[in-house]
């Protein structure tokens, strides 16, 4: 399935620094290293063809790390 991954663009891509990260102690306080990022990842092949899924990746010294993988089906009525 990896070779049916479209490249992701540019624009569909989203990093960002929660709110305080630099105040933590042992963060330096220059520091530009994102803590979040989403972005849209395509996947063509006949079974998940024009269905972006949303990946979320976020990272907080808070709380645990994780991901999500979100597929957006479009509903037709």
């Amino acid at each position: 399935m990896t070779t049916a991954v479209v490249p992701i663009k540019d624009e569909e891509v989203v990093l960002g620094q929660y709110e305080g990260y630099r105040d933590d102690p042992t963060v330096p306080d220059n520091s530009n290293t994102p803590t979040f990022a989403t972005m849209v990842l395509r996947i063509h092949n006949e079974r998940w063809e024009g269905i972006p899924f949303i990946l979320k990746f976020i990272h907080s010294i808070l709380k645990a790390s994780y991901i999500k993988l979100i597929p957006k089906r479009c509903v037709q009525g």
